[in-house]
């Protein structure tokens, strides 16, 4: 068969695994029972509450799009595609973002992108769940998305502390936050070392190079989704008992209120036994 004859049939396939399949296996919309079923998810592996995504991006690497400068260069010193996605804790992805220039910054891809803009300014038209206590409190937070160093603090972003100096509360938290955090890195690798296309330079036009990555995060959901074991870990669940504090029932205003009353959450309500050696 010629390489046309070959490229055809592949675009043909592709598209038509977007057209059955997407909706299925990265819905557009979710019920506010699908979100605490996430955040259950959060809190049974990787022992994080009120948490009901892991954020970050990744750069799948391409040819420099023709007339495009150096919009698609990245710090890596190389072209690119952004692929910006939201993971849950099986690994799965919640929401993906393709085809943002590489020289942008994974915080700017985010708030961006159609998902991002509605978790930033209308959370309500994503039917995310109302604000709920911490398990063992009683004063109520929002439910958060996590990510790293490269997103700023929001009330429902959560990122680490930053900086050496810290506190062994503050390390903690870092720790407790990485630890959740890292499913969405997981599910990166998963996903590129099954659809080893994303460890190679795309050289195609960009429409096919979007289609190409989406086609491999919608598969990636069907095979999650087909697994027996979808999270292979080990974790214990915090402790629910209630301890003796003064909280108040009114929630916090600001992303440094909602990061601190998480951090003692990880030193009070939800300690573990292990998190101790890992700082």
């Amino acid at each position: 068969m010629g390489a046309s004859t070959i490229g055809c049939a592949v675009n043909q396939t592709i598209e038509a695994i977007i057209q059955k399949c997407l909706h299925n296996a990265i819905p557009t919309s979710r019920t506010n029972s699908d979100w605490l079923k996430i955040s259950n998810d959060f809190l049974q592996y990787w022992n994080f509450p009120n948490c009901l995504a892991a954020i970050d991006g990744k750069h799948v690497v391409t040819f420099a799009p023709k007339k495009s400068g150096s919009l698609y260069f990245n710090y890596k010193k190389s072209f690119s595609y952004n692929l910006m996605a939201a993971v849950d804790a099986r690994y799965r992805f919640i929401m993906v973002d393709i085809g943002a220039y590489g020289s942008n910054a994974d915080s700017t891809v985010f708030s961006s992108s159609p998902f991002g803009n509605a978790w930033l300014n209308n959370p309500e038209n994503l039917n995310v769940p109302e604000d709920a206590p911490l398990p063992g409190t009683t004063n109520k937070n929002p439910f958060v998305i996590i990510g790293d160093e490269g997103f700023a603090l929001k009330p429902t972003i959560l990122r680490p502390y930053p900086g050496h100096k810290l506190s062994v509360k503050e390390r903690i938290f870092n720790y407790r936050l990485s630890r959740a955090r890292r499913v969405v890195e997981n599910a990166f690798g998963i996903l590129s070392q099954t659809w080893r296309i994303l460890l190679k330079r795309l050289e195609v036009k960009k429409e096919s190079a979007i289609n190409i990555i989406l086609v491999c995060c919608i598969l990636h959901n069907l095979l999650r989704m087909e697994s027996a074991t979808q999270c292979e870990t080990t974790t214990s669940t915090a402790s629910q008992a209630p301890v003796d504090r003064d909280e108040s029932s009114v929630p916090a205003s600001s992303g440094y209120d909602v990061r601190s009353q998480f951090a003692d959450w990880c030193v009070t309500e939800g300690d573990l036994d292990f998190q101790y050696k890992m700082i």
